[in-house]
């Protein structure tokens, strides 16, 4: 999978000025991959998937574009179908003879207040 430099607003080209990572670098999501640099900023550029760096597309001195590759990660994870999203499962059901069912019910009661947030000079 590429990682490709992101949307740049009005800025067409950026220059390269340090790269984060080595190729054989395990990265997560949002890591810093390289940081570039306009007239006016300069800017880390995280990663949108985790893996394994394969290979760099790009130098220190490169100038790059929204859409140009940077690095391309091998072993990325993706959520696939088989996987199962224990959040939306439903839980398990006691047998009627358990001890633990029906007779020691407990709720949990979770009081909110509010909280004032000032905001510092």
């Amino acid at each position: 999978m590429d990682i490709l430099v992101p949307d740049l607003g009005d800025i067409e080209e950026v220059e390269v000025i340090e790269l984060c990572v080595a190729v054989g670098d395990i990265v997560a999501v949002d890591d810093s991959l390289v940081v570039i640099e306009s007239d006016k900023a300069s800017m880390d550029v995280p990663s949108t998937a985790a893996g394994k760096v394969e290979s760099i597309a790009v130098a220190v001195g490169d100038m790059v574009a929204q859409g140009s590759a940077i690095v391309a990660l091998s072993g990325v994870e993706s959520k696939s179908a088989d996987d199962k999203d224990t959040a939306t499962e439903p839980p398990a059901k006691l047998p009627a003879d358990s001890p633990s069912a029906g007779t020691n019910k407990q709720t949990q009661t979770v009081e909110i207040t509010d909280i004032d947030v000032l905001v510092p000079d």
